[in-house]
């Protein structure tokens, strides 16, 4: 714009230099002519007249275009100022918002700041809790073994009876806040974040295994899912042998882990591992549901669809409770879902649909 402008000032100072000077040989106006005539002597006759008219006609046109360049001269200043007005103003709206700018990000640095700070202090003072509870559990053990069972007479051995009972519920109220935690991850399908809280709830039950056996082992078999569902088999088994070990191989309260260790040999393609661990249930207790369940999904692996079938039947008619489980039993959905058994997949599909439930089973 600067240029074009600076061009024009040009074109004007160069009319201006060339004023006066313009000298054509004829104007034609609207009824106004100059003519020349040739004379025997070289000198040439110009009608005056029509002279002095081209002469007035020339000089209005040269104010004219006088006064024009000088209209253009001034717009262009005017042009010029405007630019000038707007880049000062345009300039000094963002020196504004930068400064407004600059003023927010030191109010957020600040903010940020005292918020570290509080957090920081905030997680020294959960680690002092930890550990004053911590110290308070020591304490009490320490006076529930040193202190307490020195009273005389039968009240002491009641208060050491007492603090043991409201030392075993915290440990127990810490375990179960754990198996929550632990459930709710696992139901979100994080798996390793539900081990690991699943860890920490059984490391709160240790003292108490013997006590409270069905609890122990009902977090043994979620730990185990857990687990199977990481692909860690070995870890998923150990769990089994875990509340196997607890109540004894012979014992019909085993039947659960023989079951759930079943299942495991079953994912990993141990068939016959997983038929003996399955009968080894029934054999402990003839009414597991489960295990009636677990083995119509391995019958299904071995292609025998019509055992499969009654199996579940029997199942069913032993806990009307376990529709759900079978319904949502990752070996059996996998065995459907499978190209290979495409053409099975539908009739026993909708025969198990006949038993257990009227909807379909989910894809």
């Amino acid at each position: 714009m600067k240029k074009t402008i600076l061009i024009l000032l040009a074109a004007f100072a160069l009319c201006m230099a060339a004023e006066g000077q313009i000298q054509p040989d004829s104007v034609k106006g609207d009824t106004v002519f100059v003519h020349t005539i040739q004379l025997d002597d070289g000198r040439v006759a110009i009608e005056r007249e029509v002279y002095e008219s081209a002469l007035d006609s020339l000089e209005r046109m040269n104010e004219f275009l006088k006064w024009f360049l000088i209209s253009i001269a001034a717009l262009a200043t005017a042009l010029l100022s405007l630019m000038q007005w707007w880049q000062n103003r345009t300039k000094r709206e963002y020196i504004r918002q930068m400064k407004s700018w600059d003023k927010s990000y030191k109010e957020f640095k600040k903010k940020k700041t005292e918020l570290a700070e509080l957090e920081e202090k905030l997680t020294n003072k959960c680690e002092e809790a930890e550990q004053t509870i911590s110290n308070i559990d020591v304490k009490t053990k320490e006076l529930v073994d040193n202190g307490v069972n020195t009273l005389s007479g039968k009240l002491g051995p009641k208060i050491k009876e007492a603090m043991e009972q409201a030392v075993k519920a915290v440990s127990m109220s810490r375990a179960f806040k754990e198996f929550e935690d632990a459930d709710d991850k696992a139901n979100k399908k994080d798996f390793r974040s539900a081990v690991e809280s699943y860890d920490k709830g059984v490391e709160y039950f240790k003292p108490y295994i013997e006590e409270e056996k069905e609890l122990i082992s009902a977090a043994f078999i979620d730990r185990s899912i857990a687990k199977r569902n990481l692909e860690d088999y070995n870890g998923a088994i150990a769990d089994c042998d875990e509340i196997i070990k607890l109540y004894g191989e012979d014992n019909p309260e085993a039947a659960g882990g023989f079951n759930s260790r079943g299942v495991v040999y079953l994912e990993k393609g141990d068939y016959e591992l997983a038929e003996d661990d399955f009968n080894k249930a029934l054999s402990l207790d003839p009414k597991h549901a489960y295990a009636h369940g677990s083995l119509a999904i391995l019958a299904l692996y071995k292609n025998q669809i019509t055992d499969s079938i009654k199996l579940f039947r029997e199942a069913i008619s032993l806990d009307e409770n376990i529709k759900q489980a079978i319904l949502k039993a990752d070996n059996l959905l996998n065995w459907l879902n499978d190209p290979n058994n495409s053409e099975q997949a539908d009739d026993v599909r909708a025969k198990i649909n006949e038993i257990i439930y009227p909807k379909e089973l989910p894809e």
